[in-house]
């Protein structure tokens, strides 16, 4: 696995169908958007019905990247033809810092009024994000 420090990546597991987004530290503004912009050109590119988001090692999210995924993130997410069939699962942050930023988030997708059900989940490692995606 690639060591990263305030970082990101983004690998494609072709044999699972699994997008992997693995984070790293605390992101500036440009390197979280530039992520986020990276994961939704690939799935716009083709369709890609799992993602899983490994945030174990995160930190904090800025309030300016939350207001970011709402204006730019999600509107393009809900856009994808396949939205509906789009599972989720999360590794969450072991701080409490990175805890509150995820469910900060998870509010403002909640108060989405585009947003519809579907499927996402929050787990405490790895291997049990990816069983259940698997098995989804």
């Amino acid at each position: 696995m690639q060591v990263l420090k305030n970082d990101y990546n983004i690998t494609f597991q072709s044999e699972r169908g699994i997008l992997l987004v693995r984070i790293v530290g605390f992101l500036t503004a440009a390197k979280y958007q530039a992520c986020w912009t990276n994961v939704l050109t690939q799935l716009e590119q083709k369709p890609i019905y799992k993602m899983l988001i490994d945030m174990s090692e995160s930190q904090v999210i800025s309030s300016e990247n939350q207001q970011w995924l709402q204006a730019h993130y999600f509107p393009r997410l809900l856009k994808l033809p396949y939205f509906n069939q789009f599972r989720v699962a999360r590794v969450v942050a072991k701080g409490i810092f990175g805890q509150v930023s995820l469910a900060n988030i998870e509010r403002l997708w909640d108060n989405n009024p585009l947003n519809t059900d579907n499927k996402a989940a929050d787990f405490e490692n790895v291997e049990a994000a990816e069983v259940w995606l698997l098995g989804q």
